[in-house]
């Protein structure tokens, strides 16, 4: 992943939904801690004719479509000149709210996966701004229908509180669609390499941030589980969500590496991703 430096008012576009939630709507989640291969990432939608702007689609999407490019250079600059303006302009093709579908594209295919991506959010324009640039054409090569939800606190002069956002966020994405695999992302990691699939692992969490630029690409820390980290909606209600109670920046993370991989069972799959720069 590259991370990207930091150098806010954010207007709903179509480049994005931005979902501005009071932290009350995240106590769906209690602070109590409910008792990959391959083939087991191929959430298959079975043909059917599909009738679309482009034509008639009853074709799957390939698992690795051609589209893909592999290692992406990343400019992890800020540009102070994109504006929001200029990137909805860019990213025209993308559905209000901040999703796309490849039968809806040129690709006119049906998506294996369906994958809400939830940014916490506070205060990080700029960083927002490059990140969308990024991330659009990212996971169109992927093929994959997906829709990306920012989360801000209604009340931006409260501390942040990073686990509560992401709960709400799950909470508004599995309302609007039946995604199968949600990610909760940093907005300042870009991935950079497409090759690196945004998809879940049905039996595993799968935890995406494990190379790293500011830490030479690794981890980090052998207990970080923070960054990009994929779980299916299953997943996510058994390990209860993130806790509520970690004010300011870091804990969600840790207190979640071990809900996940001691409290529910689940084995952390740790697999190549990418690097970072703040």
């Amino acid at each position: 992943m590259n991370r990207l430096n930091i150098a806010c008012k954010v207007a709903l576009g179509s480049t994005l939904a931005f979902v501005v939630v009071d932290l009350i709507f995240a106590t769906l989640f209690t602070d109590s801690v409910l008792l990959w291969t391959p083939a087991d990432t191929q959430l298959t939608t079975p043909p059917s004719l599909v009738m679309t702007a482009h034509g008639c689609v009853n074709k799957v999407c390939a698992e690795l479509p051609t589209t893909l490019v592999g290692r992406i250079k990343v400019n992890s600059a800020i540009n102070k000149t994109l504006t929001w303006r200029t990137l909805e302009d860019e990213l025209s093709y993308v559905q209000h709210g901040g999703e796309w579908r490849p039968q809806d594209s040129p690709a006119l295919c049906l998506p294996r996966h369906k994958v809400a991506i939830i940014v916490p959010y506070k205060n990080r324009e700029d960083q927002l701004l490059a990140f969308l640039r990024h991330i659009h054409p990212f996971l169109q090569r992927q093929q994959i229908h997906y829709g990306i939800y920012v989360v801000e606190q209604a009340n931006t002069t409260e501390e942040f509180n990073k686990g509560r956002l992401m709960n709400a966020g799950f909470v508004e994405a599995m309302r609007q669609h039946n995604w199968t695999c949600v990610i909760f992302h940093d907005v300042d990691l870009l991935p950079e390499n497409d090759l690196n699939t945004y998809r879940c692992d049905l039996h595993n969490v799968r935890h995406m941030t494990v190379a790293v630029d500011r830490y030479k690409y690794t981890i980090g820390y052998s207990a970080h589980m923070g960054g990009v980290v994929a779980f299916t909606p299953e997943q996510f209600k058994t390990v209860n969500g993130y806790s509520n109670l970690f004010w300011l920046w870091g804990g969600e993370d840790d207190d979640m590496r071990n809900r996940s991989a001691f409290h529910t069972g689940y084995e952390v799959c740790e697999r190549l991703v990418n690097r970072t720069d703040a």
